[in-house]
C-alpha cells in the first residue's frame, strides 16, 4: 500500500489476454491508503465499494451519474479532500462515506439521493457549503455531526425525517430552515 501517486484513471474496460472486460465497480479497499491525489472514473462505473479510496490523498472527488451506489467509508478519513461533486444519477451514499474528511469545504448532492445514511459527513470540520436537493427524504443519525464550520442549512421540502444527533456539535450553525414536511426529528438532532 501507498505506492501509487498522482492521478488515478479508472477505465471502462480492461484488455487482458486478448479479451475485453468491463470495469463497473471499484472493489472494497482497492485504493485505500494510496498516494493518489486526483481521480477520474469512467462513465461506465456503477458502484464504488466500501473503503475503496479511504485515507488516500485526493483533493477533489467527482462522481459521475453512472455510479448508483457509493459504499460505506469509500472516501472517509481523506485529510486533503476539499470538494465532492456527485452528478444527478447517484442514488445511494453509504454510512461514513465522507466521515473525517477534515479539509472538505463544499458538497453538492444530487436530487437522485433519497436518503443520507448514518455519519455520512461526521467530523468534516471544514464543511461550510452543503447543497441538499429536493428528492432527499431522510437525513440519517449523525449525518452532519461535528461539522464545526457549517453555518447554514436549508432542509429540502422533500425531507420527512431528521435522525438523532444529525447536526450535533455543529457549533457554528446559525440558521436552519426546516420545512413543514418534516414529521420526525430525532433526539438531540441540533444539540
Amino acid at each position: 500500500r501507498g505506492n501509487l501517486r498522482g492521478e488515478a484513471k479508472i477505465w471502462a474496460t480492461i484488455l487482458y489476454e486478448g479479451n475485453v472486460y468491463p470495469v463497473t465497480r471499484v472493489k472494497n479497499g482497492a485504493y485505500s491508503a494510496e498516494g493518489i491525489t486526483s481521480l477520474k472514473l469512467s462513465y461506465d462505473m456503477e458502484e464504488i465499494e466500501a473503503g475503496a479510496f479511504k485515507e488516500t490523498r485526493l483533493r477533489e472527488v467527482y462522481i459521475p451519474s453512472s455510479v448508483k451506489k457509493v459504499g460505506p467509508a469509500s472516501f472517509c478519513e481523506i485529510k486533503t479532500l476539499k470538494t465532492a461533486f456527485l452528478e444527478e444519477g447517484v442514488e445511494d451514499l453509504g454510512g461514513t462515506v465522507f466521515a473525517g474528511c477534515t479539509a472538505l469545504e463544499e458538497v453538492r448532492l444530487p436530487s437522485t439521493i433519497k436518503k443520507m445514511d448514518i455519519y455520512v459527513f461526521d467530523g468534516c470540520t471544514s464543511l461550510k457549503n452543503v447543497t441538499l436537493n429536493e428528492g432527499l427524504t431522510l437525513i440519517g443519525s449523525n449525518a452532519f455531526a461535528n461539522c464545526d464550520s457549517l453555518v447554514r442549512i436549508k432542509i429540502p421540502d422533500s425531507v420527512t425525517k431528521i435522525g438523532k444527533y444529525a447536526f450535533q456539535f455543529c457549533e457554528s450553525l446559525e440558521s436552519v430552515i426546516i420545512p413543514k414536511s418534516v414529521s420526525s426529528i430525532g433526539k438531540n438532532a441540533f444539540s
